[in-house]
């Protein structure tokens, strides 16, 4: 088993459990691969949560403490000669373009394996806090739904622009908070640009998580949802697996519903990132990908479905 995308709540200000707990319950279900990939820091008050106390600073602290501690248990876990492989990553945001140039300097600072290439506002507004932080995102479009939706991928695509990432984070999370029935083909600009978006990714190698953390959300299928997968699925995608887990219950939740979905979608091969050259280029450590058959994938016995 395989997680791309994970959080702890020692690292997460809404996230659960310390960094270790995570790991180890990971251990325990017989991943072979965990990925810890938490956010990074944000830089503006206006950006902080409902509900977070901590500071700026605090923010810049947590990601410099995740960075040295996951480094050291990635070297423990190797040095160990553990079954389970390790991989210290992020999780990219775009609130406004200035935050590209401070990742920029961040991954200098703290390289990384890889990094989880995601998007959770549209300008500078959260699409996917609640119901309510959403609406305020849509208002200043009006009446244009379509130029809403296709900003959102605007901003992904910069993000892919700029820093390549390895992972595409939850694809389409833009969707989790409209309203039921909305159809992003059904919008001509937004079904452009979302095309332009998957060739991008597909033409630099990167691979498109099949995220479980939808099924906990309340959707029948994972991110991405089913209409978008046949995008990708006919641009050449390639897919790999993640749990996006908030703390240790959340890890391998809904493997059993992702089985199901990715025997539905018609995806046969999954893919995985490792370790390779070690050589540092761009801030980030050099990975390979794998692909494994999807039968064999999933020979495991799957955690709960709630």
């Amino acid at each position: 088993m395989h997680s791309h995308h994970s959080h702890s709540g020692q690292y997460c200000t809404h996230a659960a459990g310390q960094l270790e707990e995570c790991i180890t319950e990971a251990e325990r279900q017989g991943f072979s691969l965990f990925c810890l990939t938490e956010h990074i820091p944000r830089y503006e008050l206006q950006d902080l949560y409902p509900g977070e106390t901590q500071t700026l600073d605090d923010l810049t602290d947590m990601f410099t403490r995740y960075h040295k501690h996951a480094r050291a248990l990635q070297a423990r876990y190797k040095q160990e000669k553990r079954p389970m492989q390790l991989l210290v990553g992020l999780e990219t945001e775009y609130i406004r373009k200035p935050d590209l140039a401070r990742l920029d300097a961040l991954r200098e600072s703290f390289p990384v394996d890889f990094m989880v290439g995601s998007v959770h506002h549209v300008d500078g507004i959260p699409i996917d806090f609640d119901k309510a932080t959403f609406l305020k995102a849509m208002e200043p479009f009006g009446q244009d739904i379509s130029a809403f939706y296709k900003r959102y991928f605007e901003h992904q695509l910069e993000v892919m622009q700029t820093f390549q990432p390895a992972v595409i984070g939850h694809f389409d999370v833009i969707l989790l908070m409209a309203p039921e029935g909305t159809d992003l083909l059904a919008h001509e600009a937004v079904c452009r640009q979302m095309q332009r978006n998957i060739e991008y990714a597909v033409g630099y190698g990167a691979l498109f998580e099949l995220n479980s953390a939808a099924f906990r959300k309340g959707w029948d299928c994972a991110y991405p949802s089913r209409a978008i997968i046949r995008l990708m699925q006919d641009a050449g995608a390639r897919f790999c697996l993640s749990d996006d887990s908030h703390g240790p219950k959340q890890i391998g939740l809904n493997y059993a519903k992702m089985q199901a979905y990715v025997k539905e979608v018609g995806i046969s091969q999954l893919h995985h990132l490792e370790a390779s050259t070690g050589e540092l280029i761009g801030g980030r450590l050099q990975v390979k990908v794998v692909g494994t058959d999807m039968e064999a994938f999933f020979a495991f016995k799957a955690r709960g479905e709630t």
